[in-house]
């Protein structure tokens, strides 16, 4: 379950963001900048970086990790990706991202 921050927290400081494709660095820059204008409620800020994100990225989408997945449990992460998936079409053939 997502918590309440402080309201002086910012997510900046709390979310870490796993943007795909990881090598567009305006797309990367722009997600971490868009972050840090959110504050407050975590339940709500992935919804709201992901309007932020498509006003330049129509194709954004933001996820927030399942806490299972992270392997102390503590950190809250939200995929982010440009296109809506972290699938790379190459030479035709759709594959995945290397992490």
């Amino acid at each position: 379950m997502r918590k309440l921050l402080d309201p002086a927290m910012r997510h900046a400081e709390t979310v870490i963001l796993l943007p795909f494709p990881r090598d567009d660095e305006l797309f990367v820059r722009r997600a971490h900048s868009f972050l840090e204008e959110l504050d407050g409620d975590l339940v709500s800020a992935p919804e709201r970086l992901e309007a932020l994100l498509r006003r330049e990225y129509p194709g954004a989408v933001v996820q927030p990790r399942d806490g299972l997945a992270a392997l102390d449990g503590s950190n809250e992460a939200w995929y982010v990706f440009r296109d809506g998936t972290a699938t790379v079409r190459t030479a035709g053939r759709a594959t995945m991202e290397p992490p």
